[in-house]
């Protein structure tokens, strides 16, 4: 059976952020790996990754459609340490890391909601660190929250009016 609008949506939007790379133009690769939900991830291989995790739809009707808002949080996190060009371990600064990830998840999901046509609007609600990190910390969380309006037929979650 076909995927759901909602799971399209979904996809769409995991689509968006795995874009978020250094080769395609952004300052971070927080899009390098990209995983709905919390799972294990080898922070090792990647020194960055994200998780979408989307929330509950609020619905309401309006002419034989059902409109339904769905929450979604898509949060990175990226180490706080790289090599140089001579191997030698350096730091990032942590609160300029962050704004710069922030940035490009907004850029990237916000910015390619004309790519997703079965998405009637998508906003930026809010983000930013999640908390800042200790000196001692080895990574940084970084939250962006977004609002995906979509319709479907009432009754029917694999079709839209």
């Amino acid at each position: 059976m076909a995927d759901t609008i909602r799971e399209q949506v979904i996809q769409a939007l995991k689509g968006l952020v795995e874009y978020v790379t250094t080769v395609n133009g952004y300052n971070t690769n927080v899009g390098n790996a990209v995983y709905r939900g919390l799972v294990n991830a080898d922070m090792e291989s990647t020194g960055a990754l994200s998780f979408i995790f989307p929330g509950q739809d609020a619905a309401e009707r309006d002419m034989g459609a059902q409109i339904l808002t769905m929450p979604v949080e898509v949060a990175a996190i990226h180490s706080l340490w790289t090599k140089d060009n001579d191997g030698n371990i350096v730091s990032y600064n942590a609160s300029i890391l962050g704004e710069e990830i922030l940035g490009d998840l907004i850029r990237a999901v916000v910015g390619g909601r004309d790519d997703i046509n079965i998405v009637e609007d998508l906003a930026y609600t809010g983000g930013g660190i999640s908390d800042y990190p200790a000196p001692e910390d080895q990574v940084l969380w970084v939250q962006a929250n977004f609002e995906v309006v979509y319709a479907i037929t009432i009754g029917d979650p694999y079709s839209q009016p």
